[in-house]
Parts: C-alpha cells; structure tokens; sequence
C-alpha cells in the first residue's frame, strides 16, 4: 500500500517527465497546449489512482492530422501502461467514439521515442500503435524506484529554464519554451511569402471580430512578448478603414504601409536566430 508522501513525489517526477517530452515535441514543431496531471492532490483525489496526464494539442490539431470527423484527442501517459494516443470520434450514430492506440516500448520510454510515435501515427495511425492495452507493473508496486527513474529526465530541462524571475519549475518551463516556440512560428509565418498580396474580403463585421478576439485572447506567454495577434489586428483594421477612400492603384501600397506585425516578426527573428 503506497502512502500519500510517495504518491506526492511520484506525481512530481511524473510532472518532470512529461514536462521534458513536451518541450521535445515542441521542438518538432508539434504545438502542444497543456500538460494535464492527474489526480491534483495526488492519494486524496482518487485512491485507486496513482497517477496520470496528459498532453493537449487542441481539435484543429487533431482534425489536420487525424480526419474531419475527429472531436478531440489527447496524449496520455499513466504509471501502469504507459503512453496512449486517443482519438475521439463522431460516430454514425451521433455518439462519441474513443479509439486507444498504445505506444508500447516500456512504460518510461525516451522523450525521443514518445516524438517518434506521434510522428507516425501522424502518417499511419493504427499501424503506429496497439488497442491492446500493455501493463508493465502493478498498482503500489516500487513506487520509489519509478519516481526515481521518472526524475532522471530532469537533465533534458537544462538550458530551457524561463527568465530569473520565475521558479524554475517544469510547468514553467514548459510554459516559457510554449511561449517561445508560438512566438517563432509566427513569426516566421509572418515573414513568410515575401510582399506577394491576396484579395480577401471581410465583412465589417469580421474585421471588427479580429480585433475583439485581440482584445479578449489568452496572452501568448507568462511575460512580454511580441504580441502578434494584437499588432496583425491593428494592421488588418487600419487597412480596412483606409481603403475605401484610397484610389484602386494605391490598394496595394496599404499592405505596406500598415504591417507592423511583419515588422515585429523580423525583429524577433534577428533576436532570436535558428
């Protein structure tokens, strides 16, 4: 029978280690949201769970990759079976269908291997992963040791700790490298595409839209950074209110004169190279 002291550093080193397989994927470009441990008050919340999380990408992620059809999904880790990719389903019926694929590979694979099974299950999802369930150990069985082995990932946080006046703390480390990897993507999407210009009609009312969701959007990290979406809001709605009293052959010059968002993605680029 374990005790709610080893739950409680079991469920810390747990949080390490799925800390360091997030800051992974978000290096490969894979945009994760939220690390979700589970119980919060690990041996008060549920008894007969000694613990679980998971990693969140959101729908539009699991819908590009995985079908229209899919409603959500997530990447879960437990402390009996290891890593799972569940897709959840509209089924025909209206009801909701949760697929299981296991990843297999022993209960605490590499961080590298967790990327690597998510990158093929992106390319052949049922040949990436198993619906058997795998159990590597029993419920209370050494928890010590597996928090000691979880804890050993703690070296691949090194070099990723946020700004000195933050703990360095995993959740906090894997907010800061969220914060940084959504900044470059941006950023580099912004600056992508050189000057070449696309015709896009928008409602007034769509414009207006854009810059409430500015306005009201989660801010893109725990300090300041380039704020993207405000600054490509700005620009959108100085265009839009400009262009009906600019001449046809001027149109194009508006692009230009109003992108401050493009403008800010360059400097962040320069400052934050490769």
């Amino acid at each position: 029978m374990s005790n709610s002291s080893e739950l409680k550093d079991l469920h810390e080193a747990m949080v390490v280690y799925l800390t360091a397989v997030a800051v992974g994927l978000l290096h490969d470009g894979d945009p994760v949201e939220t690390i979700r441990p589970y119980p919060e008050k690990p041996g008060t919340d549920d008894p007969e769970s000694e613990g679980e999380a998971s990693l969140y990408f959101g729908r539009a992620y699991y819908t590009r990759h995985f079908g229209a059809d899919v409603i959500d999904g997530s990447l879960y880790w437990d402390t009996l079976s290891g890593w799972r990719l569940t897709i959840e389903r509209l089924g025909e019926d209206g009801k909701n269908l949760d697929e299981d694929y296991w990843m297999g590979k022993g209960l605490v694979p590499d961080p590298r291997a967790v990327a690597n099974f998510l990158t093929a299950a992106k390319v052949d999802l049922e040949g990436a992963g198993s619906p058997e369930t795998p159990f590597y150990r029993d419920r209370g069985q050494d928890i010590p040791a597996l928090t000691a082995r979880l804890n050993t990932y703690a070296d691949n946080l090194v070099g990723h700790e946020p700004p000195s006046f933050l703990p360095a703390r995993p959740l906090n480390i894997f907010r800061h490298q969220r914060t940084l990897k959504r900044s470059d993507v941006v950023a580099e999407a912004l600056t992508a595409g050189g000057d070449t210009l696309r015709l896009v009609p928008l409602t007034e009312g769509e414009v207006k839209a854009i810059g409430r969701l500015a306005e009201w959007a989660e801010p893109l990290g725990l300090y300041p950074q380039p704020d993207f979406l405000r600054l490509l809001a700005s620009d959108l709605t100085d265009r839009y209110t400009r262009i009906s009293s600019t001449a046809r052959s001027e149109v194009p010059d508006l692009a230009t004169a109003h992108r401050t968002a493009q403008a800010a993605a360059v400097t962040h680029l320069e400052k934050n190279p490769g």
